[in-house]
């Protein structure tokens, strides 16, 4: 499926406190998809991702109001599911483990490599079909939206485990729901 075929179903959301980079980040994203969103801060992402869902997003580390780890924090402890790519000015290798450590789907250096941005954001966009599949195929069989919460000790654990294993939220999540999908089909 090229990214022509799908570019108007997909959802990218942008999160930059500067003005520059989100119009940057905006053009050279409009190959997969006409329907970007951008935000300049952690705090008024999640006000939109409360309201919308979206295939992939986009976000830096430091932005004021909500940063970007303690944005994709409250994501996963929301129950938002959705691959996250981190992009980072700061070469802080505590920041980036802490970002593996909670949830990032991928972490980017900025300035930034389009070339490796385009392909880090198409494998979310994959990886976000996959989910948005798994989640409709669940609402089909049991006539009722999936949604996922953890307690914060759960989460605290799942985020560890993921860490430990190499995995974003969003993979384990989706790991979770294909097998309860595969067991339901047997």
């Amino acid at each position: 499926m090229s990214s022509v075929e799908t570019k108007d179903k997909r959802k990218i959301l942008i999160v930059d406190d500067e003005p520059l980079i989100r119009e940057l980040l905006r053009d050279q994203l409009s190959e997969f998809s006409d329907d970007i969103f951008d935000c300049e801060d952690g705090a008024k992402a999640l006000e939109l991702l409360k309201k919308e869902s979206f295939d992939v997003v986009l976000t830096d580390i430091k932005m004021p109001n909500l940063d970007g780890l303690e944005f994709i924090e409250i994501l996963g402890e929301l129950g938002i599911i959705v691959p996250v790519i981190i992009l980072t000015g700061f070469s802080d290798k505590e920041k980036t483990k802490e970002a593996w450590k909670r949830g990032a789907f991928d972490l980017l250096d900025k300035p930034i490599d389009f070339n490796l941005l385009k392909s880090s954001v198409e494998r979310a966009l994959s990886h976000g079909r996959q989910i948005h599949f798994a989640k409709e195929f669940y609402q089909k069989k049991y006539c009722t939206p999936f949604t996922i919460a953890f307690e914060k000790n759960e989460f605290d654990k799942i985020r560890d485990h993921c860490h430990k294993n190499g995995l974003s939220m969003s993979s384990y999540v989706y790991g979770i729901i294909k097998r309860q999908i595969d067991q339901e089909l047997k």
